[in-house]
């Protein structure tokens, strides 16, 4: 399975929660991926997607959130924990093409 570091989000609006994220990507390798393929993605055991720590470098995986009445969303979980290191990440810049 291929795993995919995430430095970068698009978000409905400024300031919004994880529900809010649109695309996910990487401003390093210039990409960018809509939440539902990257859903589809990771509950067809195609790939994986991951944050870095930036203090200590450890890897938080994404992961698929459901709740009743809301499609489903992406968030972070590393050590059994949940975080909100998706959510602040910088925005996908201009120069990532959408996968």
């Amino acid at each position: 399975m291929k795993e995919y570091e995430v430095t970068c989000v698009t978000l409905a609006a400024p300031g919004t929660r994880h529900e809010h994220v649109t695309h996910i990507g990487d401003n390093r390798r210039q990409w960018r991926l809509e939440v539902d393929s990257a859903v589809s993605r990771i509950d067809y055991q195609l790939e994986v997607f991951y944050i870095t720590d930036p203090a200590t470098r450890d890897r938080a995986y994404l992961r698929i959130v459901r709740e009743e009445g809301k499609p489903p969303y992406l968030r972070a979980r590393c050590g059994g924990q949940w975080n909100d290191g998706l959510i602040k990440l910088p925005a996908c810049d201009e120069h990532c093409v959408l996968l």
